[in-house]
């Protein structure tokens, strides 16, 4: 595989019966580790999902080897260019549009509005940059389903290290957005942020 661009991250489609993970080697299955992948369960295999992830620094050809953890259906992968991956700014607005990967083809984008969100679906940004820690999140969503949908903010993976919680309450339509805030968990560095639904919502 030739990095004619250096590359430092990656992107899959997935099918698993259970949470299990993926690890990315060059020249041999013991050979130098690339990258590692947590992979959720999908919850069916016929029910592929995107994962992605951040990568050591890859250029030049490479002879790649996938070394599986558990039973995984594998469709597609792609490694992103480094010049397109550059870190984005946890405390500056990131456009909801501008995702790195969703869990579901049902969510769509439709203006600037991420939309059609169903409950145990996910949206992911990748090589977010906390700098030296946050611990408040702020979101702007509409949420007309008749209840409550709690929004879980993790990183690493759509089940990895829990950050917090944010409630976005019902309101009349899917396009009254409000400005909601929660606390979180102290987190610094450059992460993969993943926003877990438990219920429909409109994201901007």
């Amino acid at each position: 595989v030739n990095f004619s661009s250096e590359s430092n991250s990656f992107k899959a489609r997935v099918a698993a019966g259970n949470a299990t993970s993926m690890e990315i080697r060059a020249d041999s299955t013991s050979g130098p580790l690339l990258a590692a992948v947590n992979i959720p369960s999908t919850g069916d295999w016929s029910n592929y999902q995107e994962v992605s992830c951040t990568t050591t620094n890859i250029s030049g050809t490479k002879k790649l080897y996938f070394i599986f953890n558990g039973p995984i259906n594998f469709d597609w992968f792609v490694f992103l260019p480094k010049s397109n991956t550059e870190a984005t700014n946890a405390f500056s607005r990131i456009e909801a549009k501008n995702f790195s990967g969703i869990s579901s083809s049902n969510i769509k984008t439709v203006g600037n509005i991420v939309c059609y969100i169903q409950s145990g679906n996910y949206i992911v940004f990748n090589n977010v940059d906390f700098k030296s820690g946050a611990k408040s999140f702020k979101l702007y969503a509409a949420n007309a389903s008749g209840s409550t949908t709690d929004i879980e903010i993790r990183v690493g993976n759509s089940t990895g290290t829990y950050l917090g919680t944010l409630s976005v309450p019902s309101t009349s339509s899917w396009d009254e957005f409000k400005e909601l805030t929660c606390n979180i968990n102290t987190i610094t560095g450059k992460q993969n942020l993943y926003l877990v639904f438990n219920g429909p919502v409109n994201v901007d």
